[in-house]
């Protein structure tokens, strides 16, 4: 029996976005604040990258080495949202596909490590508000960031929650 497809989730960064430049960025001023001179803000990505870690886990870790709190989530995230608009990108042909997909009439959802959409100080930060600044957020019917579960990828609560939320059948 033939199962036709009708909703399709997409991970954000690295799948839909190039955002790999925002957040070098971000991890450079991130250890420049905080005098890391051990690893570049590239090398510590591209481990973090091979490993499939958490930024968290690896910014705790880091800061054990270091011996101090050093509030390297926080810095980051203040200096990734802060990025300047053309900083992040869609993947070549990725615009035409989701338009084709959702032309077609198939769901569409993002399930991401990032914030959804949170209000940072008066700023609304967030997978949304990048998806909206490249004009494709409303080709997506529901967004999962890290607001929204406990368990973070690669733990599937994120996609049951999308899929649940969508009333899909996984």
């Amino acid at each position: 029996m033939f199962l036709q497809v009708s909703t399709v989730l997409f991970d954000l960064d690295d799948t839909l976005l190039d955002s790999f430049k925002a957040r070098l960025g971000a991890i450079a001023q991130c250890f420049e604040h905080a005098g890391i001179r051990d690893i570049t803000a590239a090398e510590f990505l591209r481990s973090l990258r091979l490993s499939g870690g958490q930024l968290e886990v690896a910014f705790n870790q880091l800061e054990a080495q270091e011996g101090r709190v050093l509030k390297l989530l926080e810095i980051y995230r203040e200096a990734y949202w802060a990025k300047q608009p053309g900083s992040i990108n869609l993947y070549p042909g990725i615009r035409n596909l989701l338009q084709k997909l959702h032309g077609m009439g198939k769901v569409l959802g993002v399930v991401t490590q990032k914030t959804w959409s949170v209000d940072a100080s008066g700023t609304w930060i967030g997978a949304a508000r990048e998806l909206k600044e490249l004009g494709i957020l409303d080709l997506f019917s529901v967004g999962v960031g890290f607001e929204h579960v406990d368990n973070y990828k690669p733990d599937p609560e994120s996609v049951l929650l999308a899929i649940k939320e969508l009333q899909a059948n996984p």
